[in-house]
């Protein structure tokens, strides 16, 4: 009778989990479905949208390859990424620019779900709370962006981002008002870890190389790429570098190359505008959840080496 009442309450407990998790999912994603919503009217006045420097970069890469880290057109940003993108960009050149635009967003918002799934599988044996705060953290982030720029050598400028109107999450209205990519790289990312989660190092070591598209956020992830593909680094750098060398094997093409080379010394001071704090809080969440395991591994590893060679 103990051990059946003991099988009763894990099961109650596990669906109470189950229900908590799922509370904390829908409400943020309906409130970010609302921040959405309230993006569709984002100012026009503050110049072209971020997702023109994809769209146009990757038409530039097909029609005029000679300007693809150049502006050349007045309703177009200029496109900083590293030249992978441009490939991953190519299947939107079927469709015209805003419904490219739409379809992107969309796109990227159907992708929140599948995150929230795989943060939950991958931190199970955590306290729900914890995975809670997780969840709001990625899917929503009711925080405070800041925008981060350099004045000169020396100084650096924090302020709080003022955003165009009061909205829930700042960060997500501005991605979802200039269809940015930062969704993306975040679900790259987080994906990258869960294959590592489950034991699948090549697969993880080829997506995190998708995500160096902007090495900014992929970079900071680096510890934690390699706690998870702990014992199977090699297999991660394998696939890594194969599939960075070969998606950005168009250097090679025309000027591209040199034409990269000259805008990384150009622009290479980028302001951390209110989208970027979404892959940035959540590597910073993913860090300080396991934080324990990344003291353990990299200290006490180094440790442990230090004492062999004594």
């Amino acid at each position: 009778m103990i051990g059946m009442k003991r099988i009763k309450n894990i099961g109650l407990n596990c669906l109470t989990r189950k229900r908590i998790i799922i509370f904390v999912v829908s409400i943020s994603l309906f409130l970010n479905f609302l921040t959405f919503l309230s993006s569709l009217s984002y100012p026009t006045t503050l110049g072209a949208r971020d997702f023109s420097a994809y769209y146009f970069g990757a038409w530039k890469l097909l029609h005029n390859p000679e300007k693809v880290y150049t502006e050349g057109y007045p309703f177009s940003t200029t496109y900083k990424y590293l030249p992978s993108f441009l490939l991953m960009m190519l299947p939107f050149m079927l469709l015209n620019y805003q419904t490219a635009f739409f379809i992107f967003d969309i796109f990227q918002f159907l992708l929140l779900p599948i995150m929230a799934l795989m943060l939950h599988r991958m931190f199970s044996n955590k306290h729900v709370l914890v995975i809670a705060l997780i969840l709001i953290i990625v899917l929503i982030q009711p925080l405070p962006p800041f925008y981060i720029d350099r004045i000169d050598s020396t100084w650096v400028q924090f302020s709080f981002w003022v955003d165009y109107q009061n909205t829930f999450s700042r960060s997500y209205y501005s991605q979802w008002g200039n269809a940015n990519a930062k969704v993306f790289i975040t679900f790259l990312l987080v994906l990258s870890l869960y294959l590592a989660y489950r034991k699948k190092s090549y697969l993880s070591g080829a997506v995190f190389a998708l995500a160096f598209f902007d090495p900014r956020f992929a970079v900071i992830s680096i510890p934690l790429a390699i706690l998870y593909n702990q014992g199977r680094v090699q297999k991660f750098l394998v696939a890594f570098a194969i599939t960075f060398v070969s998606t950005n094997s168009i250097v090679l093409y025309s000027t591209i190359g040199a034409q990269f080379m000259h805008a990384l010394s150009e622009n290479s001071q980028t302001p951390m505008f209110s989208y970027g704090w979404i892959p940035l809080y959540t590597i910073i969440a993913l860090t300080a959840v396991n934080f324990g395991n990344l003291k353990t591994f990299f200290i006490g590893g180094w440790r442990k080496r230090v004492l062999r060679k004594r």
